[in-house]
């Protein structure tokens, strides 16, 4: 969606890629978690009880009244508590749920395609970046032997197919260990977390800051200046 507006104003932008993802059906599991509250708020009488379900209520004791009001702001506070759980873990719970509802999720894939990526490469004004293999968080929680194989296969997979160098990685979450910054530290330049603010002379470009952009802190000239500014 946005590269065609990239194009016509001709604004560079860099995209983080999830490489085993890419052209595939596989979703976030903040996505999945969202398409399953939104179907269980559309369904009558459920059971939350179920062992398949019971661990939403862990997240939300009362989610069986939140379900009739179901709204962004419910869903983004179970996303966020859900995330004391491993990335693993939720999957796991969310394949269950969905098997138990005999529901079967959108089959399309949520991610670009490998020729999309060609193309934006071709365009010369897109860069990429990894962002590991699997979107796995790289906490205290993920082993060694992961933090190298999300952190280190995802950038030779890029390399290969794009025939160039990729010395950029973004923390999924923004999440990161000691393990996993040395990892990052040893295989990329610089690296992008989600701690929001400016990058001087002095900062870590292992741990550069960002400023989060979207509709709803920037749909106004004044709102985007404040943004930028470091006002909000």
């Amino acid at each position: 969606y946005a590269f065609p507006i990239l194009k016509q104003e001709q604004v560079p932008a860099t995209i983080f890629l999830v490489t085993d993802m890419i052209g595939s059906n596989q979703k976030f599991w903040p996505e999945r978690l969202s398409t399953l509250l939104s179907l269980l708020s559309k369904l009558d009488n459920v059971n939350l009880q179920a062992k398949e379900l019971r661990w939403l209520l862990e997240l939300a004791p009362n989610l069986k009244s939140e379900l009739s009001h179901l709204d962004n702001e419910i869903t983004s506070q179970i996303i966020q508590k859900a995330k004391r759980h491993t990335d693993i873990q939720i999957h796991k719970v969310l394949d269950e749920s969905f098997s138990h509802l005999k529901t079967s999720e959108s089959s399309s894939p949520s991610l670009m395609s490998w020729e999309q990526v060609f193309e934006m490469d071709e365009s010369g004004l897109v860069d990429f970046g990894s962002h590991t293999c699997n979107h796995i968080r790289l906490n205290e929680s993920t082993s060694l032997e992961q933090v190298n194989d999300e952190v280190g296969r995802s950038k030779y997979m890029l390399q290969d197919k794009l025939k160039r160098p990729i010395n950029i990685f973004c923390y999924p979450n923004g999440d990161y260990s000691e393990a996993s910054y040395n990892k990052v530290k040893e295989e990329y330049q610089l690296a992008v977390t989600t701690a929001s603010g400016w990058n001087d002379s002095k900062s870590d470009l292992i741990k550069l800051k960002r400023i989060s952009i979207h509709q709803g802190n920037s749909n106004t000239q004044t709102k985007f200046l404040a943004q930028i500014s470091g006002w909000l």
